[in-house]
């Protein structure tokens, strides 16, 4: 994710649109490996996650902005996305687990930990239903 990321960033795939595409996948993706790695790195090293939750705050808060600029940015007579809002929510789904991190890490309540996990199993659905669609939709011969 970290790489793919990284790549979309660099080197500018989609400059037809301007690059818009790049800038909203290209920095999720990117951020979202960072998130990805160090948890792992944590993991290994034997670590807790506190400080990966901090990261995964901003994270999480940069997923949100790009929600509200896939909502706000979409107009009836243009769209960044097919479906501007489920676009949003797809997004909006790892922001509030990202989000929920933090307390989930920091605080020892049994509750608080559910509602993470929840948001994370729902951020997994969401993620899953997305990369279906978008790979079954770009595949689809002409």
């Amino acid at each position: 994710m970290f790489i793919t990321g990284l790549a979309i960033s660099f080197q500018w795939p989609f400059s037809s649109s301007g690059g818009i595409y790049n800038v909203l996948f290209g920095g999720a993706a990117t951020l979202g490996g960072l998130v990805v790695l160090s948890t792992a790195a944590a993991l290994y090293f034997g670590h807790g996650l506190q400080a990966t939750s901090y990261f995964a705050l901003v994270v999480g808060l940069y997923l949100i902005v790009d929600a509200y600029s896939i909502l706000s940015y979409s107009t009836d007579a243009v769209k960044i996305t097919k479906e501007p809002f489920l676009s949003a929510l797809l997004y909006l789904a790892p922001a509030a687990a990202l989000v929920l991190s933090v307390p989930a890490v920091h605080l020892q309540n049994r509750w608080v930990r559910r509602v993470f996990g929840v948001f994370a199993l729902l951020f997994a659905v969401a993620w899953l239903y997305f990369a279906y669609t978008v790979t079954y939709g770009h595949l689809k011969p002409a």
